[in-house]
């Protein structure tokens, strides 16, 4: 087993190390650091979201150990093997050593071990499969991890058609690690993901959106892998809508073009998908989105306001008002390329910087006149519309006068 000595600064910060400590007390060298937080250390990138330990202890033990400290647990997976404990506001997943006994692309049974060799060879990927004592030590047991980490390579253990066949979701993993930080997909690996990509069918569509989502959301840059994605035939299984075109336009969605706003996953998704209500409402089935999530692609969808023609400030001020600041960025981050990034560059600046202007008046107000509750959203709407056309200029008298000259007559 390789090893490599170095000090992981954020796995012997106070918590981390007390967490830790409990279990090794117990026994020493029990437990380590595993995954992520290992590997990003090595990589020398940005401290991992999550600090996960491996354990020859059983989730009962552990449960005993930490509740015993005073620490919450939380029974978050006791049949894989994984308990959460809670120390000072910070989670960790305590796991323990575990083979798998079968597979079926979905779940794995798994049986518990104390052998760290294999508990590294049921992971993913080498550099997924480095473990960190806590002192200074890091072990390496498929002594490819540490150099994989540095080359930079998402190099699965061993067979990759094995380890896809194990757990399909292993394939939007390949491509998520690969976006996060920027790498080249080796060939090897994009065509194991090619020749399985169809084991995508018996994941859940919730985990299939969870990886998804997270690939979108940790890439500044994900453009070069969606590429690939697209190219391997993995991206038109997740999203069925897929427009090559827009892809192949080089969306600012998709890469840093220096535009001030940062887009989010829903409108990385949208620079991906034609604007229109069929595909949005098939992607918001096939990816079961959130309600909030599938109501926000179908208002863009339906969204009429053209963003390509030239605007002055304040026409587009007047717009942003119309449809929200989110509203506008979806449009744009959903239609904008790398060819015009400059003029959406200035001009998503200069709306991020301006406050849209309260609505002077309200139902309240209405009903203080004279109409009925049937009739007072209608007229707020076009009483809206006259205080935006006017440049926001209307007082709530100038506004409240409008609406008995225009209305009141026709109350009922």
């Amino acid at each position: 087993m390789k090893t490599e000595e170095t000090r992981i600064p954020w796995c012997l910060e106070d918590v981390p190390k007390e967490v830790l400590g409990l279990l090794n007390d117990h026994e020493t060298d029990s437990s380590r650091f595993v995954g992520g937080c290992v590997r990003n250390h090595i990589m020398e990138v940005d401290k991992s979201l999550d600090l996960d330990i491996a354990t020859k202890f059983e989730p009962e033990k552990v449960t005993e150990i930490m509740e015993r400290a005073g620490l919450q647990v939380i029974q978050s997976g006791t049949s894989h093997g994984t308990v959460t404990a809670v120390c000072d506001g910070e989670s960790f997943e305590i796991t323990t050593l575990r083979k798998d006994v079968a597979t079926d692309g979905r779940h794995a049974v798994v049986k518990f071990t104390d052998d760290w060799l294999e508990d590294a060879k049921r992971r993913d990927f080498t550099f997924n499969a480095l473990y960190y004592d806590g002192v200074q030590t890091v072990y390496d047991p498929t002594d490819k991890g540490i150099d994989d980490a540095r080359e930079r390579r998402v190099t699965f253990i061993g067979d990759a058609n094995e380890r896809l066949r194990e757990d399909y979701l292993r394939i939007l993993r390949f491509f998520r690690l690969n976006a996060q930080f920027e790498l080249e997909c080796y060939e090897e690996g994009l065509r194991a993901c090619n020749e399985n990509r169809l084991g995508l069918k018996m994941v859940s569509k919730e985990r299939i959106w969870k990886e998804f989502r997270a690939l979108l959301r940790r890439s500044a840059n994900p453009y070069y892998t969606l590429v690939k994605m697209y190219d391997s035939g993995v991206l038109g299984l997740v999203l069925p809508g897929i427009d090559k075109r827009k892809l192949q336009s080089r969306p600012i969605a998709l890469r840093d073009c220096g535009t001030s706003g940062v887009p989010d996953e829903l409108q990385k998704v949208m620079s991906l998908i034609p604007r229109s209500e069929v595909v949005v409402e098939e992607i918001a089935v096939s990816l079961r989105l959130s309600n909030v999530f599938r109501k926000r692609l179908i208002k863009w969808a339906k969204c009429e306001a053209d963003i390509e023609e030239d605007r002055s400030e304040e026409d587009w001020q007047k717009l942003v008002t119309l449809i929200s600041k989110e509203g506008f960025y979806d449009r744009v981050f959903g239609s904008a390329t790398e060819k015009d990034a400059g003029k959406w560059k200035k001009l998503i600046e200069s709306i991020s910087n301006w406050e849209i202007p309260a609505f002077p008046i309200n139902g309240r107000d209405m009903a203080n006149v004279g109409f009925v509750e049937r009739q007072i959203g209608q007229i707020l709407k076009d009483l809206k519309e006259i205080w935006i056309d006017g440049g926001f200029r209307h007082s709530s008298k100038q506004l409240i006068d409008i609406a008995r000259q225009r209305y009141l007559s026709k109350a009922i």
